[in-house]
């Protein structure tokens, strides 16, 4: 089985001059690996705006796997958020909200759901995979943040993600962002976007 490519990272910056191999390896994961996992890690840096200081964290989802994500305070008894991606994109998609949410005084918890950004999995699915790290947020933002209110604001994959977990206490608010509204109308809109991700082969040029 050929190994699977290395995708750098690639940062918000848009009109950074990125080498080729890191024009090759942003054409990969368009062309849609099975897995969003990019290789490398992510300095603090990439908090920069934030009212309080980011931490690294690594959050146990299940036996020998883990999730990845940054861990920001906010003011006491303001609550905290946990913000869920959506499909193929890492916790950095969510960098705005938690800069405008970390500046009203919300602490703020940011994840990789499985098998993507710094979170190892095998495959993208529709949220069952990625509830096992919703669900290990969740009860780590219980163990570490005891007393605070708990929101959670999910995109896409991860709003559905949170929906699968069905958590218990549930959370003191929720945002739901499109969410696909029946599992037979994300099939549909996965394969009709199939063509567009995937890669051409190279054809063998007889000499």
């Amino acid at each position: 089985m050929p190994p699977r490519p290395q995708i750098l990272p690639e940062r918000f910056d848009r009109g950074a001059d990125l080498s080729d191999e890191a024009r090759t390896n942003r054409g990969l994961r368009r062309c849609g690996s099975d897995v969003g996992r990019i290789d490398g890690r992510w300095g603090i840096s990439e908090l920069s705006g934030l009212s309080h200081v980011g931490t690294r964290t690594s959050i146990r989802a299940v036996v020998h796997s883990h999730v990845s994500g940054w861990l920001i305070p906010g003011r006491p008894r303001a609550g905290v958020v946990l913000l869920l991606h959506g499909v193929r994109a890492d916790r950095r998609e969510m960098l705005g909200r938690a800069r405008f949410l970390n500046r009203l005084g919300y602490g703020i918890l940011l994840i990789d759901l499985p098998a993507h950004g710094e979170s190892p999995d095998d495959h993208i699915t529709f949220g069952a995979r990625e509830a096992r790290g919703v669900r290990a947020a969740l009860a780590f933002l219980e163990r570490n943040q005891p007393g605070e209110p708990v929101g959670v604001i999910g995109v896409s994959l991860g709003a559905a993600s949170l929906l699968l977990v069905k958590p218990d206490p549930a959370p003191s608010a929720v945002v739901l962002e499109s969410m696909y509204p029946t599992i037979e109308e994300a099939v549909s809109n996965r394969l009709r976007d199939l063509p567009r991700r995937l890669c051409r082969q190279p054809r063998a040029v007889a000499g």
